[in-house]
């Protein structure tokens, strides 16, 4: 080590007697703006015995990368060894190079790049996610045959199988993520040799084209590569702000680098010592990095991800995929993406033991009801306004009813329409149709006489059983006999006529429901006995639903939600409890209180007027028909047994469900599993396209509670009711097994249960953009969890173009405002304001709502269900003044309002090049797109204001509003060190 210099001038030089020694003096050496960024380390006189003296650098990492720390290695061997090197370029070449880049040229280009993206960011940051706390790795190896194509490279392989793994999970064919180059490819002389980070990052966007072979594709993304070159230092900043699309593209959460072997020559010299990875990956600053390093026919991958965002299981699924894709791409190359299989046999296995068949014996649901009256005879079956019924009187009423209808009609032909108004009665004439050897239909008598009208021509229904109180109503009908219920004629039932059981198959029709809120016309759906019998046993076993059960009718449950709570009950041996019509929905607590049931079923909506600690009688609540928020679980589930189901009238009604605790708060929309039958997840373009675990695509749902069609609507049946999916033969599924298409988009989760994710008809388009509204409701209610959020397309009186709404209602009614829309008082402009700034941080501008309006309350359909098409109706008479008012314009950028505020707003905006203008105090420093090699100016500049800001604190996503008070609280305080250099830098050996 003779040719070491001590000189002044020198770089300085720790030296110890031991490797702690030194690596210590290193750490207590601040490495920040102005100071040294390499430090060196000299070990001598070590422990006789002992390894010689020791060599210790230690870089920043805005000094090198991986080509040039290499070089850097083997000219110290060089060295040592009295051998030249060669003459290495300074970063000047470079810098200069970067500086006369054409700004404009650069612009149109990555503008054009970026020209209509539309796709999701992956992953998606959880509300509140501000940058990796808790980075885990996964490594994972993958052999590969070498890319014998000239056409395009193994990168580009691994680019397309991430994107492929990204559309599958987002449902997009737009893929936007981050990669990293080497930037050796710029035109300045002796790159190769340059001696210095010329790596650089930015987003690449792939456009799956499914009509396109998978080499064609290849082809492009080796053509993009190639075309990036002259503009790859452009810097994400500056890609950022030529264009609001590139800005969101540069939003990336997924870098993916992919590098050559780092395998090096043998040396006797050079002892290579562990890589310290936790240090290195204190600097990340994505959800999930992959780096993939190319090695003699493997390639090996190390995922490193946020653990607060992303499972570790999780990510070993998507490696397993990576893999497995990576494969197909390699050994079909000409096959069309169409066509291409996302699942892999990882997820095909697991599938098809979530969806393992369950044997439930078909039964006849009469005769299940009937076996209640051997064991539990005089158990309450009803317990009504009018009167109660044990089963005993229930059946012997039923089995008379039954008697007199067979004798008069011919009860196996055809519907019977009952129309009758909720009472003992009403249960009465279900069952005895049933045990007549008929199928019924329940009619809601304050529905539009046309629509019932249509209703019973539709299932061609000749008898019709009314009360006296719907008599005059069911005249309008349509059918040819009209049976009207009095006890008096029940007594003459009990005399004259005596009941034969009929001759019936489970599979033979048991009733008819139709879709609730459809518009057009009403589509009718016919449930087997077997189905809707071994659906109830499903539930009843899930959920405990038995003989010790009082369910209530609810007054607002819809036409098939009310098989669950009448028929589904005596199922099980239950009571029905069923409270008077005349009663409003704002009486349901004294309905509770009087009728005591113990288990309600209620929408979301209706329980939120609920207080748990007021209703003693309850112990389970079954929340249906829409989504669940984070405060319904709250409010509930500490206090009761609370349930989830997901109900579909084409799927005999309860179709999937889950019981909710109060650890499920993170997850309102998970359906859970499904009851009575198996769950598929298909492209919602092609269902014959199964997609792989935690892709988004929609619900295909099959087996036993599979409903046969829509009656008389053969159209409607084959878009709706599919068979014999292309995949079916991996799961060996019989070819006479029907398939619902729900129209729901989900995914699975990690253990099977199913996360929904909105509607196919809440994606919609504006301004070239595809906007999911449920997406923007979901965002809106992370933040507001004490509101409910629906998002909406309107056109205003006063107003030019189409524009996003969201309309924002307080989940409790306690509101004494008469109107619908609330004034924009100080409270709610701050809340309006607050949910501008979360939105921009966490959906990309496009989706941000230009209004935002207020409601005092949510108004509620019949059955228990927001109103959206009355809420658009009035919001539609809104004058321009009250609309401005609510305007996105008037709710954001604020600007600053402290000294320290304009200076920090100053400051960033002189380091990133921007007007100040385009900055407000709600934003951080990477939300404006600086990145760590920037955060060292603006540490610079800030000192020379005499500020003290580290790094963390100015990465950590703090806004300017937040940096600036703990600036002016820190001036109250005693000076203190600044974060020492292992904070900042990284160590190199």
């Amino acid at each position: 080590m003779h040719g070491l210099s001590f000189e002044p001038g020198s770089p300085h030089w720790n030296i110890g007697t031991s490797l702690d020694d030194v690596t210590g003096r290193i750490k207590d050496f601040d490495c920040c703006f102005g100071q040294p960024l390499v430090q060196y380390g000299l070990v001598i006189n070590q422990v006789p015995g002992g390894p010689g003296p020791l060599f210790v650098i230690r870089m920043h990492h805005a000094v090198f990368d991986g080509w040039s720390y290499e070089s850097l290695l083997d000219d110290i061997e060089q060295l040592y060894n009295g051998q030249p090197v060669p003459p290495r370029e300074s970063m000047n070449r470079l810098l200069h190079y970067n500086r006369r880049l054409n700004r404009e040229a650069a612009d149109a280009f990555w503008k054009m790049a970026f020209d209509g993206f539309q796709g999701p960011i992956f992953p998606a940051p959880s509300p509140g996610w501000a940058r990796p706390v808790s980075a885990v790795a996964k490594i994972r190896e993958v052999s590969v045959n070498p890319v014998s194509k000239a056409e395009y490279t193994m990168a580009s392989v691994i680019q397309l199988a991430w994107a492929i793994l990204v559309s599958s999970r987002t449902g997009s064919n737009d893929v936007v993520f981050g990669i990293t180059v080497s930037g050796r490819n710029a035109p300045v002389p002796g790159i190769d040799q340059l001696m210095g980070p010329a790596i650089a990052t930015l987003p690449i966007r792939i456009i799956l084209d499914m009509h396109s072979t998978i080499e064609d594709t290849l082809k492009k993304i080796q053509n993009w590569a190639t075309s990036t070159i002259p503009f790859e230092q452009t810097g994400l900043t500056c890609i950022g702000q030529s264009s609001p699309e590139a800005a969101v593209a540069c939003q990336f959460q997924t870098l993916l680098v992919v590098q050559p072997s780092r395998l090096r020559r043998e040396s006797h010299l050079l002892i290579p010592l562990p890589q310290n990875r936790d240090q290195q990956r204190g600097f990340l600053s994505h959800i999930l990095t992959i780096v993939a390093e190319l090695q003699e026919n493997k390639i090996h991958v190390e995922a490193v991800f946020d653990q607060t965002v992303l499972h570790p299981q999780e990510i070993d699924h998507m490696l397993d995929q990576l893999e497995e894709i990576i494969h197909l791409i390699l050994d079909r190359p000409s096959a069309s993406l169409h066509n291409f299989r996302s699942y892999t046999r990882g997820d095909r296995d697991q599938i098809r033991q979530w969806n393992k068949r369950t044997n439930i014996k078909p039964s006849l649901v009469h005769d299940t009801i009937q076996n209640w009256l051997v064991s539990q005879p005089d158990a309450l079956a009803i317990s009504a306004w009018d009167g109660c019924l044990t089963y005993r009187e229930l059946l012997e009423h039923a089995h008379h009813l039954a008697g007199y209808l067979q004798a008069r009609w011919s009860m196996h032909k055809g519907i019977v329409a009952i129309c009758m108004e909720r009472s003992k009665w009403q249960i009465v004439a279900m069952v005895g149709v049933l045990l007549a050897g008929s199928a019924f239909m329940v009619l809601e008598p304050e529905l539009p006489k046309e629509r019932l009208r249509e209703m019973c021509w539709i299932t061609n229904a000749e008898l019709a059983i009314a009360c006296p109180v719907t008599s005059e109503r069911a005249q309008f009908l349509g059918v040819d006999r009209i049976f009207t219920f009095t006890t008096e004629l029940l007594i003459s039932c009990d005399q004259g006529y005596s009941w034969v059981p009929p001759r019936r198959d489970p599979h033979t029709p048991m009733y008819v429901a139709f879709t609730s809120g459809s518009a057009g016309s009403p589509k009718g759906v016919t449930v087997e006995h077997a189905m809707c019998h071994a659906s109830a046993q499903a539930y009843q076993e899930t959920f405990g639903l038995s003989s010790s059960s009082r369910v209530l009718y609810n007054p607002s449950a819809s036409s098939d939600l009310l098989i669950i709570q009448t028929i589904w009950t005596l199922v099980a041996g239950g009571c029905i409890c069923i409270p008077s019509e005349a009663n409003s929905l704002s009486d349901l607590a004294e309905i509770i209180k009087d009728l005591k049931p113990n288990c309600v079923a209620l929408t979301p909506a209706v329980a939120r007027m609920l207080s748990p600690t007021e209703l003693p009688s309850l112990d389970t609540v079954v929340l249906v028909g829409e989504g669940v928020c984070p405060s319904d679980i709250d409010k509930w589930a500490h206090e009761l047994s609370v349930r989830v189901v997901y109900a579909l009238t084409e799927c005999t009604v309860a179709s999937a469900a889950r019981e909710l605790l109060p650890s499920n708060r993170h997850e309102p929309n998970n359906i859970g599993r499904c009851l009575n039958g198996r769950s598929w997840v298909v492209d919602p373009d092609n269902y014959h396209r199964l997609l792989p675990i935690g892709a988004t695509g929609e619900l295909l749902l099959s087996g036993p509670m599979v409903s046969r069609g829509y009656l008389h609507m053969p159209e409607e049946s084959q878009a709706s009711f599919v068979h014999c999916p292309a995949w079916a033969s991996d799961f060996d599924i019989p070819k006479w097994e029907r398939f619902y298409k729900t129209g729901d988009l989900v995914r699975y989760s990690l253990d099977g249960t199913i996360l929904y994710l909105g509607r196919r008809d809440t994606q919609v388009k504006l301004n070239g953009h595809r906007i999911d509204l449920y997406e923007i409701e979901k965002s809106a209610t992370s933040l507001s969890v004490d509101k409910v959020a629906l998002a909406s397309l309107m056109e205003f009186n006063g107003l030019s173009g189409l524009q996003l709404v969201l309309f924002l209602a307080p989940i409790t009614t306690g509101s004494k405002q008469p109107g619908l829309f609330q004034e924009m008082d100080d409270e709610t402009q701050l809340l309006v304001q607050n949910l501008y700034t979360y939105l921009y941080k966490f959906l990309p501008p496009y989706m941000v709502p230009s209004l935002v309006i207020p409601l005092s309350r949510l108004p509620l359909t019949p059955t228990g269900k927001a109103d959206r098409s009355l809420l658009q109706e009035e919001a539609s008479k809104l004058g321009v003044e009250l609309l401005v008012s609510y305007s996105r314009a008037l709710h954001t950028k604020p600007a600053p309002s402290t000294g320290m505020e304009r200076i920090l707003r100053q400051i960033f905006a002189d380091v990133l090049s921007i007007p100040e203008d385009s900055i407000h105090v709600d934003q951080s420093f990477l939300d404006i797109g600086g990145d760590s090699l920037s955060a060292m100016r603006v540490l610079a500049s800030s000192r020379k204001h005499g500020l003290s800001i580290t790094m963390n604190d100015l990465l950590g996503q703090r806004s300017i509003a937040v940096l600036s008070d703990q600036l002016d609280a820190q001036r109250s305080l005693p000076s203190h060190k600044t974060r020492s250099a292992d904070e900042d830098c990284t160590d190199t050996r």
